[in-house]
């Protein structure tokens, strides 16, 4: 994620949808296979940003290119233009 977080905030997003399957690709789900493996589903925010949002973790990146990993217990979750999205967490917006 440091990679990312250096480059220019426009380019984050691109970088973290590439990065993010080959880290997925190469999560085999624990010993013998027996968690699930690691995946981060692709939603849009609240204010024009992007969430990765994994099983217990997630990466948002705000519309300025902003990077914040944030526990999903402290994500709102609900409508973002008509689509399920994330609509609050830590230090964002009301």
């Amino acid at each position: 994620m440091k990679h990312v977080s250096g480059l220019p905030p426009a380019q984050r997003v691109p970088a973290l949808r590439q990065l993010l399957p080959q880290i997925a690709a190469n999560n085999t789900g624990g010993p013998n296979g027996t968690v699930a493996p690691w995946k981060a589903s692709e939603m849009p925010t609240a204010n024009g940003g992007t969430a990765f949002v994994g099983d217990m973790r997630s990466m948002i990146v705000d519309s300025a290119g902003n990077m914040r990993a944030v526990p999903n217990g402290d994500l709102g979750f609900g409508l973002v233009d008509g689509k399920y999205g994330v609509t609050s967490w830590p230090g964002s917006e009301p």
